[in-house]
């Protein structure tokens, strides 16, 4: 009788262990994963400004490693503020979205056309649009007065963007 209930209490600790072994696990690997950017128009609202997000081709969002959802933006210049402030290393991704089309995009793969804040209109006035064709980016930037810049030029010139 003694050596059964042994058993059975040994059995139950081992079930313990390996569900929680299992649901621990499965929560690291859910971590590491990229989710799906799902932008909720005039629903979401901008995780630095709180304005909701109205017409995609502004938007932006970022997906940081220990976080469940992307972070989103109704302007790429807002984004760039909290890009400018946050730990690179903890960065999985960041999508724009073509300002022709609306579609999103991988920023590295984007052009930005950047001109002046009175002159390219976005909605908290940053001046910056994210294209996925050069010639798009171009056109803009001329038709604006302001220049065409990739991902790592944006980035590096982020200061003055943003006024900081």
């Amino acid at each position: 009788m003694q050596s059964r209930r042994m058993i059975l209490s040994l059995l139950g600790s081992i079930i313990i262990v390996a569900v929680a072994s299992a649901l621990y696990l499965s929560t690291l690997n859910k971590k590491e994963e990229i989710p799906e950017l799902v932008i909720h128009l005039d629903q979401d609202k901008c995780h630095r400004c709180g304005m909701l997000i109205s017409d995609r081709r502004y938007a932006a969002a970022m997906f940081l490693k220990g976080e469940r959802d992307f972070r989103k933006y109704d302007d790429v210049g807002c984004m760039l503020v909290e890009y400018n402030q946050i730990d690179k290393s903890r960065i999985m991704a960041v999508i724009v979205h073509d300002y022709n089309s609306g579609k999103p995009l991988k920023a590295e793969n984007a052009w930005f056309a950047v001109a002046p804040k009175n002159k390219l209109i976005t909605p908290m006035g940053y001046g910056v649009v994210a294209l996925e064709k050069y010639e798009d980016a171009e056109q803009i930037a001329k038709q604006y007065g302001g220049k065409v810049l990739d991902w790592k030029g944006l980035v590096e010139n982020i200061n003055i963007i943003i006024g900081g």
